[in-house]
């Protein structure tokens, strides 16, 4: 690869021709233009177009290229470069057409095959609010690599055509079943366990920041508050404990597609504890012999129920239902520890423990992951054990 000669012929590619690719790249990135119509001129569907000056593309000296692949291992290179460029913005209002003067400073990312021209659908267009969001991102994702967190098409440790040679077994003439499709099923439950792992990282990212409660003095700094970074960590522990008891939800829908009916537990009523807590009071009573065989499996369920799982439920139901009892988290998790510090700010070891609840807090959310995982794992060896 000659970075030189290739750096080149992208950076010539938008400046030939007056522009005119990068004039369609702006037309299907309206986006970026819109600041620049009033408000009141904006229409969905409108037209928009940009007319640059004779300068063009002005390329920033600094550039990003290296060698890439496609997600058939093909070799690409990856080009970005930041860009200035001047002119005109016309766009349609009604039966007029009106213009504007304009300024961009925006960014080019462009993915190339060496042997074959620019294709509109290997380039992107976006602004420096949108890079700072990519960035963020790709942080994120470092902070997911060095959890040692596996993602990808295998995260749940399950092949999907596992699970289609399951669904098949579903008794369709029961009316009590949910009718789904596996694949439906599969990619919601997949991308779930894919926010979770996004949720992880924002968290474990956050929590590299949350300030020394316990050694800290209120005297000296009487008017500090919780911090901006225990905010972040405080609403991504919220979403995440929803996202999570979400996917125990999911969970116990499809324990519900395979074992034969239990007692008061219809698809109105369906819950991962209700199921879970049925299950054991008919094995209590005798009841379903089938599950003997599968007994290491739904004994990791009954211990998951009344420890971790019975936790999340601690956890997430002052999110829903205000809770003034509770010592710590009586609501929202951010309100409840900024009241919580206010009214202990003179107390060391109660605000001690608030920074050791943020502590326990993160631990129990990344622990859950692996129980998320391990679970549907469980699951599929139950359902294969059941005669």
């Amino acid at each position: 690869m000659n970075p030189k000669f290739i750096t080149e012929e992208i950076q010539n590619f938008f400046k030939n021709n007056h522009g005119f690719e990068l004039r369609y790249d702006l037309e299907r990135n309206k986006h970026l233009v819109r600041e620049y119509i009033p408000f009141e001129h904006l229409e969905d569907n409108q037209m928009i177009w940009f007319i640059s000056n004779e300068e063009g593309v002005i390329w920033s000296e600094d550039y990003c290229l290296e060698p890439t692949k496609d997600d058939q291992g093909k070799y690409m290179v990856k080009f970005e470069n930041s860009f200035r460029t001047e002119g005109k913005l016309g766009y349609s209002y009604g039966d007029n057409e009106f213009y504007a003067p304009v300024s961009f400073e925006l960014i080019y990312l462009v993915y190339k095959y060496p042997e074959f021209p620019i294709s509109p659908n290997h380039r992107y267009l976006f602004n420096y609010d949108q890079k700072i969001e990519r960035d963020f991102a790709k942080m994120l994702e470092r902070k997911i690599e060095s959890l040692g967190i596996n993602r990808g098409p295998d995260s749940l440790g399950v092949t999907y055509s596992t699970l289609c040679s399951l669904w098949k077994r579903v008794d369709k003439l029961n009316g009590g079943q949910i009718l789904s499709t596996s694949y439906h099923f599969w990619n919601d439950l997949h991308m779930t366990l894919d926010l979770i792992i996004d949720q992880i990282g924002e968290i474990n990212f956050y929590s590299d920041y949350l300030r020394n409660y316990g050694i800290q003095s209120w005297k000296e700094e009487p008017t500090i508050h919780l911090g901006p970074y225990e905010k972040k960590f405080l609403n991504s522990s919220s979403f995440c404990l929803h996202t999570i008891y979400g996917f125990w939800e999911k969970i116990a829908y499809l324990a519900f597609q395979f074992l034969p009916q239990i007692n008061d537990v219809n698809s109105k009523n369906l819950s991962y504890n209700k199921l879970i807590e049925k299950i054991k009071k008919s094995i209590d009573k005798g009841n379903l012999d089938y599950l003997n065989k599968a007994e290491s499996s739904i004994n990791w369920f009954l211990d998951f129920n009344i420890g971790d799982h019975s936790k999340l439920r601690d956890y997430r139901h002052p999110l829903v239902h205000f809770q003034e009892e509770n010592a710590l988290y009586k609501g929202n998790l951010y309100a409840s520890a900024y009241n919580y510090y206010l009214d202990n700010i003179s107390d060391d070891l109660k605000r001690r423990k608030l920074e050791d609840e943020f502590k326990i807090l993160k631990f129990f959310l990344n622990r859950q992951l692996n129980n998320c995982t391990e679970g549907f794992q469980k699951l599929i060896e139950l359902i294969e054990e059941i005669p």
